[in-house]
């Protein structure tokens, strides 16, 4: 599995785009969101150096990404934070280390960046949560509802 960033938000779309719904039906809360992208929201923040694009390749195929958001953090001045947005590997391909490899990735992109906090949002009873809460303390939990 090769792993690179991509600066193009078009190659992004391209990527990811058929891996899109397999996620969305896997973690996405549908009692709450349609699934939507604002694509050009995307390219908004890869333009501006805010978007952190990972994708991770096996031969021409994309198995799987890692989209994270990168900003001074508002509450503590002087501080660099970066999260994750999405991160996804195709199921059929989670037995190995391609998560693993796609956060290590990220943090090493993310550091070379400037960051000195990483965040990671994880949906409850993934793969994803209880790889993390086996590494990293919980700093607080997230709700949400439709209104």
């Amino acid at each position: 599995m090769k792993v690179s960033r991509t600066h193009s938000a078009e190659e992004l779309f391209a990527a990811v785009t058929p891996l899109l719904e397999q996620h969305f039906r896997e973690v996405g809360n549908t009692a709450v969101y349609t699934l939507a992208p604002d694509w050009e929201k995307y390219r908004t923040l890869m333009s501006q150096g805010n978007l952190l694009a990972l994708l991770a390749h096996e031969g021409e195929d994309c198995i799987g990404y890692s989209v994270s958001f990168m900003t001074p953090h508002v509450h503590y001045v002087g501080s660099k934070v970066c999260y994750n947005d999405v991160i996804f590997v195709r199921n059929d391909l989670r037995s190995g280390l391609a998560g693993a490899k796609l956060i290590a990735h990220t943090k090493a992109y993310a550091l070379a960046e400037g960051v000195d906090v990483m965040q990671w949002h994880a949906k409850p009873n993934t793969q994803l949560n209880t790889a993390l809460s086996k590494r990293l303390p919980v700093f607080e939990h997230v709700y949400s509802e439709r209104l």
